[in-house]
């Protein structure tokens, strides 16, 4: 399995380089984000739980450890205008983070592609490089422009299509998060403020 691997990246030639470096960058940007939004999920689900749940809950010892309680609870604002302002920046600074290395992993998607495709352009050059030398009768001569022109956009196209993939599920789970902080922000003003709360 191994040796057929080394050999379609020989046969694939020096663009096979780009591509496996772009497909190892948009992986390690998945495998962080995947680990930050399942931690940020989680820990704004049981703030929203235990705000929702109790009313002692803003009290300092009985935080949950998380960024949305952490900055309200810091902020004790006196005035709802106060708070709407501390809640609005949050809610900002949680969907960039939440957000953060998203658009890259669907750049590196979107560029391996085009790379798998220069290895086309590349690979039909020397295709017809090898018929003007030696004619079309030899179909041996003919095969490794084919074969580079084919393996280089298999590549470029194996790279980019688990990538943006994972980038659609990464995009569902920063909605989550930031629906669970919106949800804690929600719950924190009505303790604070329970005058607001909806009947």
């Amino acid at each position: 399995m191994i040796e057929m691997v080394w050999e379609k990246i020989a046969q694939g030639g020096l663009l096979m380089a780009p591509i496996a470096a772009l497909s190892f960058a948009a992986w390690v940007i998945i495998i962080e984000r995947w680990l930050f939004l399942r931690r940020s999920i989680a820990c704004n689900r049981k703030a929203h739980e235990r705000l929702a749940s109790s009313m002692a809950a803003l009290d300092a010892a009985g935080l949950p450890a998380s960024s949305a309680a952490r900055a309200l609870a810091a902020s004790r604002p006196r005035r709802k205008s106060d708070f709407e302002l501390a809640a609005w920046e949050l809610r900002l600074s949680a969907r960039a983070a939440s957000r953060l290395g998203i658009e890259t992993i669907g750049r590196l998607a979107a560029t391996a592609p085009l790379i798998g495709l220069l290895g086309t352009v590349s690979g039909m050059i020397c295709t017809f490089d090898a018929m003007a030398a030696h004619g079309s009768g030899n179909p041996r001569a003919m095969a490794e422009g084919i074969s580079l022109a084919l393996i280089t956009t298999e590549a470029g196209l194996m790279a980019a299509i688990p990538a943006m993939l994972a980038r659609a599920f990464l995009e569902r789970m920063a909605k989550r998060a930031s629906a669970w902080i919106d949800a804690s922000i929600e719950s924190a003003g009505e303790i604070l403020f329970p005058e607001s709360r909806r009947d």
